[in-house]
C-alpha cells in the first residue's frame, strides 16, 4: 500500500504485536526501528472501549493495556527526534 509521498506501508503481522505489546515497547524499539529506515509506523487501535460494547468507546483516553497518555506522548517525542511517524488506525464508525 502507498502512504504519504509514495512511501511504501508494510504490516508485519499478528507475530509482530508480541514484540512490542506496549506502548513503551514500541518506544523502546525506536532506534531499532530507524536502523532499518523505518519512516513510519502504525498503531491499531488504542484508545479505551469496551469489549464487546462499541457504544463505549472513548477515543480520547487510552486503553491502560497499552500503556499511559503519558507514555504515549514520550513515544510521539521520541519518533518526532528519530524522524518516525506515528500513525493512528481509528474506526469511528464500526
Amino acid at each position: 500500500m502507498k502512504g504519504k509521498a509514495g512511501a511504501v506501508i508494510r504490516g508485519l503481522g499478528e507475530a509482530s504485536l508480541e514484540l512490542c505489546f506496549s506502548i513503551s515497547g514500541l518506544k523502546e524499539r525506536l532506534d531499532y526501528l530507524s536502523t532499518l529506515k523505518v519512516k513510519g509506523v502504525v498503531l491499531g487501535p488504542i484508545h479505551k472501549n469496551q469489549e464487546d460494547d462499541l457504544t463505549e468507546t472513548n477515543l480520547e483516553q487510552i486503553d491502560p493495556i497499552f500503556g499511559s497518555q503519558e507514555d504515549f506522548e514520550s513515544l510521539l517525542h521520541s519518533a518526532m527526534k528519530k524522524g518516525i511517524q506515528v500513525i493512528l488506525d481509528l474506526t469511528p464508525n464500526y
